[in-house]
């Protein structure tokens, strides 16, 4: 997503489980238009921040889907003596959510870890085991170098846990808890909320290598990839998640697509990928999330995938929706990624993407509630637009009622 950081197109799609919520009547209401707000945008930085704060008073807009870093909430490990949480820089993104409460709005609230994740985690004591990899990125504009901490690293969970248990606790103490409607489980990130840790190789990116930095395939054979650990990773943090935040749906963001995670079997051997645009790893997951009983608090009740990809061409859209038809609702996030964190839309005569006009804009949207979603996520730039000032009053008609 451009928004945390320019990267090759991003494409997700929202699936939200809405089984037997019995035992459960504290989940308050989630369905509705989401606008994306990302916290690290300050006052004076960009027209984006303006943006932001104008696109929370539209009175069309439900809620906020807000995604922190885990390097800006815990810049600096904390120092044994220390009090609980005093370690933690909680101050931008508070003012962010007290903001949006204030608006009288919902929040999606996630923090990023892969590429994100503070320096700390990879010195003494933690140590965490890490990966130095180049990315295509810019839309394959040139390529970039990260280290990504290993997911299924014992001392990073353990971390990554800790700090999920303690955003609870303080969303509590400062009054805004009960705004969160949805958390999303990160943890296993590249650069983006989504679920994945990327798939390249020489022929892919054709990119200079630095000292001591691989191509990301290469990369995660060296760090000992296989299914089954990524698999069991995302389930420890899941679950430490519903712990956290018992009462709130749990979301998931994913790309489902052969990129998604490195063609590595359980013997560590690079394999090819199946044809078709499902990605297996991805699959084991969602899955695992689906099964009643499996992870606690009643997670397959609560649970949420998110896929943004929503456009105007309703034949692709089916298509993507029914990639992920597990007997789950839907929901979606519109691309944000093509065009500069403005929705994409497909000209009918060229099929290239371009801006959206008013009339596509409404058929992704009406795209998106018709097939099925609980709720879409969309961007500033879109919701404050005057071409788009009748859109979001006119498609609330098609939001479900919960």
């Amino acid at each position: 997503m451009s928004a945390w950081r320019t990267a090759a197109p991003i494409l997700l799609v929202m699936v939200t489980l809405i089984a037997n919520f019995s035992g459960h009547a504290q989940i308050p209401s989630y369905r509705g238009l989401y606008v994306v707000i990302n916290p690290r945008i300050r006052p004076g930085g960009s027209n984006i921040y303006d943006m932001q704060v104008a696109s929370l008073q539209n009175a069309g807009i439900d809620g906020a889907a807000v995604v922190d870093t885990w390097q800006d909430i815990e810049p600096a490990a904390p120092v044994p003596g220390q009090s609980a949480g005093q370690h933690y820089a909680w101050a931008n993104l508070d003012g962010w959510l007290r903001m949006i409460v204030a608006d009288h709005k919902k929040i999606s609230l996630g923090i990023i870890a892969g590429s994100w994740s503070p320096a700390w985690l990879y010195r003494p004591p933690a140590n965490v085991a890490r990966v130095k990899v180049t990315l295509d990125n810019n839309n394959g504009r040139g390529c970039v170098s990260r280290t990504v901490p290993v997911p299924w690293d014992a001392g990073f969970i353990e971390r990554y846990d800790r700090m999920i248990t303690d955003l609870s606790l303080h969303l509590k103490d400062i009054g805004v808890y009960g705004s969160v409607a949805i958390v999303k489980i990160t943890g296993i990130n590249l650069e983006t909320p989504e679920l994945r840790l990327g798939s390249t190789r020489a022929s892919d990116l054709h990119c200079p290598l630095e000292a001591g930095v691989q191509y990301l395939t290469d990369a995660w054979v060296q760090a000992g990839f296989r299914p089954q650990k990524v698999e069991d990773a995302w389930k420890r943090i899941a679950a430490n998640t519903a712990r956290a935040f018992p009462e709130k749906i749990l979301a998931t963001d994913i790309i489902n697509s052969p990129q998604a995670f490195p063609p590595i079997d359980a013997n560590g051997d690079i394999t090819t990928p199946p044809p078709g645009p499902k990605d297996e790893v991805t699959g084991r997951i969602i899955a695992a999330g689906l099964t009643p009983g499996l992870l606690p608090e009643k997670f397959s009740t609560r649970f949420v995938v998110q896929w943004d990809a929503l456009d105007n061409n309703l034949a692709l859209m089916r298509a993507q929706k029914q990639l992920l038809d597990s007997g789950a609702p839907i929901a979606w996030q519109t691309n944000g990624a093509l065009v500069a964190n403005i929705a994409g839309c497909l000209a009918a005569r060229t099929r290239a993407w371009s801006r959206c006009s008013p009339s596509d804009y409404r058929d992704t949207l009406a795209n998106g509630f018709n097939l099925g979603g609980n709720y879409i996520e969309v961007w500033p730039p879109n919701v404050v637009s005057p071409d788009f000032s009748t859109v979001f009053g006119d498609i609330r008609r098609l939001i479900r009622p919960q």
